[in-house]
């Protein structure tokens, strides 16, 4: 079962110059628990985590990311869908340019990304 919107409220999610999130999840009585590391891109990849949605409504079990690369001239991306209960990676778009944004609707059956890349013609 997923987290409801009460739970999510209280997990704290970070991201910093780093291609995973961490996702902690609330103890009750005392500090975070230690860090599920969710990994956006590959480790040989230089990217960062962008964007981030939390799931609702028909994909509250789900966590959406993307990558963005850290190279001024690489307009790659990763894209994928997160099940930070188990902590692992659901699935992955097959959007392959860099990542600027994403939504989703208020049931949480529609996602969308946004991505951009250079055009050269």
């Amino acid at each position: 079962m997923g987290m409801s919107q009460a739970e999510l409220a209280g997990v704290s999610s970070l991201t910093c110059f780093s291609s995973s999130v961490y996702v902690h999840q609330p103890w009750s009585h005392g500090p975070l628990g230690e860090p599920v590391e969710l990994r956006v891109a590959p480790p040989r990849a230089q990217h960062s985590v962008g964007a981030i949605v939390w799931g609702q409504g028909a994909s509250a079990d789900m966590l959406f990311a993307s990558s963005e690369a850290q190279g001024m001239a690489d307009y790659s991306g990763y894209h994928v869908a997160f099940d930070p209960d188990q902590g692992r990676r659901s699935f992955e778009f097959n959007a392959k340019e860099s990542g600027d944004a994403m939504a989703l609707d208020p049931d949480g059956s529609t996602f969308r990304l946004s991505t951009w890349h250079l055009e050269t013609d």
